[in-house]
């Protein structure tokens, strides 16, 4: 047990981050908890995320007609 307590006495952060680590103590476990999942949510990138309506607006914006090959040609002989 002892050994535990002075491992986490042990583990240092930068300075300016002290008092963040102050105020996190001082929450609730549930509290801490919570927060510190949502920072982990925030770290992870976002996808782009568009509504039905959205996509259905874009439809038809850029015509080439469905024939890959056909479409090709259109696209790079002009």
């Amino acid at each position: 047990m002892e050994a535990a307590r002075t491992k986490r006495r042990s583990l240092r952060v930068p300075p300016a981050l002290e008092p963040l680590v102050r105020q996190l103590a001082a929450l609730p476990d549930e509290d801490r908890k919570a927060v510190v999942q949502a920072a982990e949510n925030a770290r992870r990138p976002q996808r782009a995320v568009a509504s039905w309506d959205t996509l259905d607006s874009l439809r038809g914006v850029v015509r080439l007609g469905g024939d890959a090959i056909e479409d090709c040609d259109r696209l790079y002989d002009g």
